[in-house]
């Protein structure tokens, strides 16, 4: 069993790549390692910043659903024109 642990899964995939595709691949280096656990920190905020993004588009959507809609009139009122008898 391997000691690192990863959330790769459908969802997580497209995510990650199009984050990647954000970010330019590390310089090579002194330190390797190091380089790569900073590439692998910076898409993991790039993946959380884009999923904060779709999170406040679904709520603003959310909240944009739930707006009271405009209430038809039912019984819209009428034009009442009253005449009295001429007068002489």
């Amino acid at each position: 069993m391997s000691e690192k642990t990863d959330q790769t899964g459908p969802v997580r995939e497209p995510l990650r790549a199009a984050a990647e595709a954000l970010l330019p691949r590390p310089a090579v280096g002194a330190a390797p390692a190091d380089d790569a656990l900073q590439h692998e920190l910076r898409v993991r905020q790039v993946e959380l910043e884009m999923q904060n993004e779709a999170l406040r588009q679904a709520q603003f959507e959310l909240e944009e659903s739930r707006r009271p809609l405009p209430q038809p009139v039912m019984n819209p009122p009428r034009l009442a024109i009253l005449a009295s008898p001429p007068m002489d």
